[in-house]
């Protein structure tokens, strides 16, 4: 074979292995040789085998034998294995290791272990965040039902303050405005909910006792614990027709943790008791027959005024008086007529006093007059004029219709320094005394005149 034909072999025989494109059979002139042919189709199904190889197709059969297929099918085998093995540590057996790649069995075992120690750390990692995780839990499942049952309590004392008849009102004492109000203060106040949103403390006050509460809520607030202090107070509230409204509150201060204090309260309608106390106080204090005060409250206020009058300085004057023969008229026209006639003096009496004077009904038939501010010449006076009103009082039995005739007699003394209620009371009523044993229907003063004998007007 000359040397031409070698090299053209050699072309033949390189195509497969260094150009992408090659004629799929021999020439015909080479064709002949069988073993040419033979070795033309293994390059060409090795070329095959590598290209799927490289690929990824590790599965690519190789039919011819030798050497060199042996050694491809051990390096398909090899790649094969480490497949499976890499299939394995992906799904957490870290025990395979590779000895049969040199270098890249040492990376590929490195590479094992330190996954290995990074699902390791992950996994636990995964339990912390488990039992975290199963705390968190476990805690939004308390706080649900934490809320839960706050808010169950809430929608509960919401029923139940907005059932009930007495007010609870909170008031942001910084800017004094009302923050919250149930609604039972239409029944109260006669103002809406929402309109009173709109208004501040001093608006549902009375001039009058606003004073007096915004000093206590003052005092509680410089208290040292004012958080624990709470305090009641009887003040009039202001409905929104403009009447006064008599009011008990129960209140605590709350400082607040957002540094605003707040006024809580619970406000009730104590008008139908105040009204029963002024009128037990007024029973207490006064005769129920004529409307004057009693005796006992009587010399409760002269005594306050005399000792008034005594560390001003001042004049005053004492006029007891005791309707003539009244026994009589009790007997002759009946207790009736008789508790009648008492009512007639009362008013009489009253009606020419000043706000000042102080009347009382101090015994059955007699009655007394303390009179501020005032000499014996002006109390004697006084007197007179009350003897001639009561001897004038035209009035009927109410048994028999017949007329009534009624006259008092008087005694006035006025007031010493060195006088008491006891030692002033004694001297007026012997100067009664005299009256009466005068003639009554007559004043006898400490002059030793009577109003028949002298002209006092």
């Amino acid at each position: 074979m000359d040397e031409d034909k070698i090299k053209e072999l050699l072309v033949v025989l390189s195509l497969p292995i260094f150009k992408a494109k090659f004629p799929e059979n021999l020439p015909e002139d080479w064709a002949r040789y069988e073993e040419l042919v033979n070795l033309y189709n293994g390059l060409i199904q090795l070329r095959s085998f590598i290209k799927n190889v490289a690929e990824g197709d590790l599965h690519t059969p190789l039919k011819f034998k030798g050497f060199l297929a042996g050694t491809m099918k051990s390096l398909q085998a090899n790649l094969l294995h480490m497949t499976w093995q890499t299939k394995m540590i992906a799904d957490g057996d870290f025990s395979q290791r590779l000895d049969y790649l040199g270098e890249f069995s040492a990376a590929f075992n490195s590479m094992t272990e330190q996954l290995e120690t990074l699902v390791k750390t992950v996994k636990e990692k995964e339990a912390e965040l488990a039992a975290i995780n199963e705390g968190l839990l476990k805690e939004v499942q308390q706080r649900k039902k934490i809320e839960a049952a706050l808010s169950k309590s809430e929608a509960h004392y919401r029923r139940l303050t907005e059932a009930m008849k007495d007010v609870v009102l909170t008031i942001d004492l910084s800017s004094q405005q009302i923050t919250y109000v149930s609604p039972s203060v239409t029944g109260l106040l006669g103002w809406e909910c929402r309109e009173l949103f709109q208004h501040k403390l001093p608006e549902i006050f009375t001039e009058k006792s606003l004073p007096d509460f915004l000093k206590i809520i003052e005092e509680k607030q410089g208290g040292h614990d004012p958080d624990e202090e709470y305090f009641c107070i009887e003040t009039e509230m202001v409905h929104r027709d403009g009447s006064p409204v008599w009011t008990e509150i129960v209140a605590h201060i709350d400082s607040g943790e957002d540094e605003n204090a707040h006024l809580h309260a619970v406000i009730r309608d104590i008008t139908e008791r105040r009204r029963l106390q002024l009128e037990l106080k007024k029973q207490a204090c006064t005769d129920e027959l004529t409307g004057l005060y009693n005796r006992r409250h009587f010399t409760s206020l002269v005594k306050k005024e005399i000792c008034r009058s005594s560390r001003c300085g001042t004049q005053a004057a004492l006029i007891m008086l005791d309707i003539d023969h009244f026994k009589q008229v009790n007997d002759n026209f009946g207790h009736a007529t008789g508790d009648l006639a008492l009512q007639h003096v009362a008013g009489t009496c009253k009606k020419d006093l000043r706000e000042i004077d102080i009347i009382g009904r101090i015994g059955g038939e007699e009655f007394a007059v303390f009179m501020p501010e005032t000499g014996l010449q002006g109390a004697v006076i006084a007197a007179e004029k009350i003897r001639r009103k009561i001897e004038s009082i035209q009035m009927l039995s109410l048994e028999t219709s017949k007329p009534v005739h009624l006259s008092a007699s008087f005694g006035v003394t006025a007031l010493k320094k060195e006088d008491t209620l006891s030692t002033l009371m004694a001297k007026t009523d012997k100067l009664l005394y005299k009256a009466k044993k005068s003639g009554r229907n007559r004043i006898c003063s400490p002059d030793n005149q009577t109003s028949k004998e002298k002209n006092y007007e």
